[in-house]
């Protein structure tokens, strides 16, 4: 051990790495975690729609495991892999790739799904419940039949007009599979005819004080004057989104209305509250648009393009959006002037957005990376691995305890960097015995020496087993801050070559500068040698005092995690290489000039601070710090 490690019994659990009981899924065949770095977002989704990318390139995914057509028996889970996910095939291809709505309990940074598939009978999935939280129309218009259903539940299906089925063109390319291509002129006729209608004959739409609509275009040509999307009662306008004329800059526009009982309300304009602008780069590539519409509690109307927002009007409160039976009419306002271009995932929804739902929304299908998925259980894709056993250890039974593994060259037998087909060790994983993913962070990867790395094993005791696996590039994502889940407030490997020396842990307390002061955070850097080579562990800090008494590192705890606590353990390693002397601090957290508050307020610094120094004194140092007694940490 050689890290500064701080931990409290008491704090938070970090989120937990799926782990997948083997007798839950005895009947799947394949399965591999999915997490999502393409959310960024500080609010957390709940029930939210994500779009799941499947394809061997990705993932690895086998189509000819599968035990049902058309994806048919794929499923997905929580991280504890024991609920069923919502989930709806968008399209299934079987030669690439394909595409899966899955709904997400809860997303958030560090969020984790399982998908497992390979079961002629898989557990059952309503796909009308993807769309559970709030969605009164989802419309992904693939397919080529002249009715296109939502997939929600309330049978609103948009129809091609028999009279104008010349000009629409459906089964087109869309932004997510198929979409409706729309103003399909034959030559010499320029009659802009066609268009989709939805006829709300259940009144599902009526009485909305909020409203969030959504949907995926793609402009053919620029020209102004055309209807995206419309909604009618009598001479009410209900919602209305539409290109309007060129600018005299150049510029176009889309404008987004939003009807009330009697009243029009104008609600997105840049400039005056009416309109999005955009430049003729926009034309010929998807972009996705959206109004957020609120009468009730924040009492405006919000416009967005490509998940930001782009402008906003105030609304009169208790204004009714849809007050009757209304046809909804798709890239036309009734057979003249249809849209140019193609319209894909239409939604609308009875409640009003947040800003990070509708940048998720967009982010979900415009990064490819949104949702990444990986191969923890197909154990067979690695080219090499070896088992490591713990027989030495002689102790009680430690549950969730960092070990650490030593690697170089020919050491485990057989192990080579060669073997490794990613940088920095990134393809190595560990398993315990039942094949499940182990939490790990490397420490420091040195194809020329000494490699370790850090493991969370559940159970340790003599007869426990682990193995490492490596050689795969599609080695599944790890979050190195679980290893440290275990009560640990802090850890610190301070092996980075200059400041910040990162905690390892998630709480994330970095020591960020080397003075005492943040107006001058590296006055001290010069008694300070970040990286030095000589270590218990990979590499270290160095400090090299002089009779001024400094030399060091300070961090921040703005929000007291350490400290307050009923018991307390801090570990580290330390080496002197001269003569030791009083007061030399190793670590503390006080107030400045009161040193009988330490432990108990915002600021922890690591330090050397002897009150006779001499040249030469210098100081290794790696702990870890904990709220909890612990007699095995010193083992």
């Amino acid at each position: 051990m050689k890290t500064i490690r701080i931990r409290n019994s008491a704090c938070a659990a970090a989120l937990a790495l799926a782990t997948i009981p083997a007798t839950l899924f005895a009947d799947y065949a394949k399965s591999f975690d999915i997490s999502f770095p393409g959310y960024k977002e500080s609010e957390t989704l709940t029930n939210f729609p994500v779009l799941v990318r499947l394809s061997a390139a990705r993932n690895d995914f086998k189509y000819a495991k599968c035990k049902l057509a058309n994806g048919g028996d794929v499923r997905f889970f929580d991280a504890d892999g024991t609920t069923v996910l919502p989930s709806e095939v968008d399209t299934w291809n079987p030669d690439g790739e394909s595409l899966v709505w899955v709904r997400v309990p809860r997303l958030c940074e560090g969020t984790n799904i399982v998908c497992r598939y390979g079961n002629a009978n898989p557990d059952p999935v309503t796909a009308s419940d993807v769309w559970s939280e709030g969605y009164v129309g989802v419309w992904h218009l693939k397919g080529s039949a002249s009715t296109l259903p939502s997939s929600t539940d309330g049978g609103l299906s948009f129809t091609r007009r028999s009279a104008f089925s010349d000009y629409v063109a459906l089964g087109q390319d869309g932004v997510v599979g198929d979409a409706a291509e729309f103003d399909i002129v034959t030559e010499g006729d320029d009659a802009h005819k066609g268009y989709l209608t939805c006829t709300d004959s259940q009144m599902t739409l009526t009485g909305m004080k909020t409203m969030t609509i959504e949907m995926w275009i793609n402009q053919r040509e620029w020209i102004g004057g055309r209807r995206i999307l419309y909604c009618k009662t009598g001479n009410d306008r209900a919602f209305d989104f539409l290109l309007n004329g060129t600018k005299s800059d150049g510029t176009q526009s889309i404008a987004f209305y939003a009807g009330t009982t009697n009243t029009t309300e104008e609600v997105a304009q840049v400039d005056v509250g009416t309109y999005y602008y955009f430049t003729a780069d926009d034309v010929g590539r998807w972009r996705h648009i959206a109004l957020v519409y609120d009468s009730v509690d924040a009492l405006r109307s919000r416009a967005f393009a490509d998940g930001k927002n782009v402008g906003n009007t105030t609304v009169q409160q208790d204004y009714v959006v849809l007050p009757t039976v209304s046809d909804i009419k798709l890239g036309n306002l009734g057979g003249g002037q249809a849209f140019p271009g193609s319209i894909d995932e239409i939604r609308i929804s009875n409640v009003a957005r947040s800003q990070a739902w509708v940048k998720a929304t967009h982010a979900t299908v415009n990064d490819e990376d949104f949702a990444i998925c990986s191969v923890p259980n197909d154990w067979e894709n690695y080219s090499r691995r070896f088992s490591i056993g713990f027989t030495n250890y002689t102790g009680e039974t430690l549950t969730d305890f960092p070990v650490l593994v030593k690697l170089e060259e020919g050491s485990p037998t057989g192990f080579s960097y060669a073997d490794c087909v990613k940088p920095d060790g990134e393809d190595l994983r560990f398993a315990d015995e039942d094949g499940n993913l182990l939490a790990s962070e490397v420490d420091t990867w040195d194809t020329n020496g000494v490699s370790t790395v850090w493991v969370k094993v559940q159970s340790l005791n003599s007869a426990t087993t682990i193995t490492a696996y490596y050689g795969c590039a599609l080695a599944p994502a790890v979050d190195r801050k679980t290893v440290w889940s275990n009560g640990y407030l802090g850890v610190w490997h301070l092996k980075e070559p200059d400041l910040p020396l990162e905690d390892s842990g998630a709480n994330e307390l970095h020591f960020t500068r080397s003075s005492r002061t943040a107006s001058n955070p590296t006055e001290n850097d010069k008694y300070n040698t970040y990286g030095d080579a000589e270590s218990v562990v990979g590499k270290s800090l160095r400090i090299t005092p002089t009779t001024d008494k400094k030399g060091g590192v300070y961090a921040e705890d703005p929000k007291a995690l350490i400290g307050g606590g009923s018991a307390m353990t801090v570990e580290i390693w330390a080496k002197t290489d001269g003569e030791e002397t009083r007061q030399q601090t190793l670590f503390s957290k006080r107030q400045y000039g009161n040193p009988k508050k330490n432990i108990a307020t915002n600021r922890y610094y690591l330090v050397q601070r002897p009150r006779h120094a001499q040249d030469g004194v210098q100081f290794r140092f790696r702990f870890r710090c904990h709220h909890e007694r612990d007699a095995d940490c010193r083992k």
